[in-house]
């Protein structure tokens, strides 16, 4: 028997059919957590060991990657997401990864890593995070898609002080602001 999480209930079942709260396997600990479904008991306590130290930075990583996403958001708007959907998403994840692999001097290219690299890996790495999470709201319906229509509507504005409302205008950018 496997273990399974159910997200909705918040109850996980052990190997050993068990049925455990995950509010209290967090309050006994990270240690509660291994279960050898694995095949490896000390890789699995290895990875939570891990995985418990990034979890207590995640409130202040989740902000980072919120601010990142307000300002790209800002500056490019959401009409590049809505044309391509998932697909569009991962066509700028593959961009972001080559520009990683440049970063980190990996491969035949002949682009030079900049001196602030660093950073530079550091911001690719945001921007990756924040395209997956783009990529799970196109995923679920939550990013409305839209056609090249409705994302670049030059229909004229009727007058200088009656603003012409388009579709992406409803997709919550000033939650941004």
């Amino acid at each position: 028997m496997m273990t399974t999480y159910n997200g909705m209930k918040g109850m996980m079942t052990m190997a050993t059919g068990t049925k455990v709260s995950m509010l209290d396997r967090l309050f006994l600990g990270w240690d509660s957590f291994p279960t050898g479904e694995s095949g490896d008991i000390e890789i699995e306590q290895a990875w939570l060991r891990a995985a418990e130290e990034v979890y207590e930075k995640m409130p202040d990583l989740i902000w980072e990657m919120y601010q990142v996403f307000c300002k790209k958001q800002h500056d490019y708007g959401p009409q590049n997401i809505a044309l391509g959907g998932t697909k569009g998403v991962t066509q700028r994840m593959v961009d972001k990864m080559a520009r990683l692999w440049n970063l980190l001097g990996l491969g035949n290219s002949v682009a030079k890593a900049p001196a602030n690299a660093e950073e530079a890996i550091y911001d690719t790495l945001m921007d990756l995070a924040d395209y997956g999470i783009i990529g799970m709201l196109t995923e679920n319906g939550s990013w409305p898609l839209l056609s090249i229509e409705e994302a670049f509507d030059t229909r004229p504005i009727k007058s200088d002080t009656q603003q012409l409302e388009l579709p992406y205008e409803k997709m919550g950018r000033e939650d941004c602001d």
